[in-house]
């Protein structure tokens, strides 16, 4: 049956399984808790699933979810949501800036960006960004091994993913062409 098929869609935990995505820093911003950070990143990931979710579950420390989580925007860079009365946001550096947030550029930061697997993300809380997060992305090798053998069968492979840092660009760095 899978001869048939042109295009097979998979999820984004297929392409980076349990251990494909690390947060490699978080810059809390002035005076917020690094508690709170990772609750609102968790409340508004928990939200539409994928790798990313489950990552920053772990952070919690699996700690219950919070009862009053609502989406209310979801775009390709960015999830907007409400978390307990509180304006959460959540998104790449151009998705904020769109957004008129004030993000925060430093030096080191184009290493996070383009035809890497690294990326950057914001938090912002009530209109004001509160974190910042570096993410490392890496293909599983059991994906590499699918998605070579069903390109060679003939059939087209999609990643179904609600995650903004996920992109075209995030797999050429895993020696994977978006082509």
């Amino acid at each position: 049956m899978v001869e048939k098929m042109a295009v097979i869609t998979l999820s984004d935990n297929d392409a980076f399984g349990k251990d494909g995505v690390r947060i490699k820093g978080v810059k809390v911003i002035e005076n917020n808790k690094i508690e709170n950070v990772i609750y609102y990143a968790s409340a508004a990931c928990s939200l539409v699933g994928g790798p990313l979710a489950k990552v920053f579950k772990q952070a919690t420390l699996d700690a219950s979810e919070p009862e009053n989580v609502e989406l209310r925007v979801l775009s390709d860079m960015g999830i907007d949501t409400m978390v307990d009365g509180k304006h959460i946001v959540l998104g790449v550096p151009q998705y904020m800036d769109a957004q008129c947030f004030q993000t925060i550029y430093e030096t080191g930061d184009e290493h996070w960006e383009g035809k890497t697997n690294r990326r950057i993300l914001y938090l912002a809380c009530d209109e004001e960004i509160i974190a910042k997060f570096y993410i490392e992305y890496k293909v599983s090798s059991d994906f590499h091994y699918l998605v070579k053998h069903l390109c060679e069968a003939g059939i087209c492979v999609s990643v179904r993913s609600n995650d903004p840092c996920i992109d075209t660009d995030i797999f050429y760095k895993n020696k994977l062409s978006p082509e």
